[in-house]
């Protein structure tokens, strides 16, 4: 098969192996053909102290019946990547892309993935390779995504964006040394999500604050006056600069929060009321961190 140019879309980060509905395939000529791709973003992890978290993903299945049965005949293979992905490298937005496959049109409410640990790693800044407790016992498990909508596929295809969050897949206390494996992620049709981006400012009671990098910035619903009732949808950080970008969220009003890394002087930054519309990126969102408070180690 030839990409079409809805499957150049997605070149940036990598190939895209091309994807069509079942009459589409038999009927139309590759010129023709529509396409649905997978790719697969993330969240951020602890950044301080790890420098690569490579997960080994197997297969991604999707499944137009909202149950979890692994033999079902509903599952269908949309991508059999059969390799390393360093999740750290994917943020802001930025996605590798999968692979994709013949599925028909309709429309999708469960998605797993199947990985193998014996090939999956996390690497400390220093070259270390720390310890990982997968809590698996299958040779390659297999893990379901939290379908937060369903998932559209129409003729004409669709990208499936499988945002993992590290952050809280990979569980650990200070110094993080080793981690507990928890997965989490989601699967959402890019087409049918939002972004938020902003600057990430410390409050030294200066004129012009400075930027924070290596800050964690979670994207929450709920009522923004009782804190207690948050829930995480995602998770962001910044880079360098102080910026930070959240792709794929779905339509909706959210709570941003703001916490800098380890050993920082500043408190967590909240900004409510922030509204994600589809296909648009909500910019400017910026949030400035309180005064200074004595460094501690969370």
């Amino acid at each position: 098969m030839r990409t079409t140019p809805l499957a150049a879309l997605a070149l940036g980060a990598a190939l895209v192996a091309t994807s069509c509905t079942e009459h589409r395939f038999l009927e139309g000529p590759p010129a023709l053909e529509r396409v649905t791709t997978v790719e697969l973003t993330d969240d951020p992890f602890p950044y301080d102290s790890v420098a690569r978290v490579d997960l080994f993903i197997v297969r991604i299945d999707v499944s137009e019946q909202p149950d979890t049965n692994p033999t079902s005949p509903s599952w269908h293979t949309v991508a059999t990547p059969s390799r390393s992905y360093n999740l750290v490298e994917l943020t802001g937005g930025a996605t590798d892309t999968l692979g994709g496959t013949q599925i028909p049109a309709g429309t999708y409410r469960a998605v797993r993935m199947v990985i193998d640990p014996g090939q999956s790693s996390i690497t400390a800044k220093d070259g270390r390779a720390l310890p990982v407790d997968w809590q698996q016992t299958a040779l390659n498990p297999i893990l379901y995504a939290l379908v937060e909508d369903p998932i559209g596929v129409s003729d004409a295809g669709a990208q499936i964006v499988i945002d993992f969050d590290v952050g809280r897949s990979f569980l650990c206390s200070a110094p993080c040394t080793s981690f507990v494996f928890s997965p989490v992620f989601r699967a959402v049709n890019k087409a049918a999500t939002g972004t938020v981006s902003g600057r990430v400012r410390g409050d030294t009671l200066a004129l012009s604050p400075e930027p924070v990098h290596d800050v964690t910035v979670t994207v929450y619903s709920g009522d923004p006056t009782f804190e207690p009732g948050w829930y995480v949808r995602a998770t962001g950080k910044t880079d360098a600069a102080g910026n930070f970008r959240i792709a794929y969220l779905l339509p909706g009003t959210y709570i941003l929060r703001a916490d800098a890394p380890r050993g920082s002087p500043f408190s967590p930054g909240v900004r409510a009321n922030v509204v994600v519309t589809r296909g648009a990126e909500a910019t400017n969102q910026g949030i400035d961190l309180p005064a200074p408070r004595a460094a501690t180690s969370r």
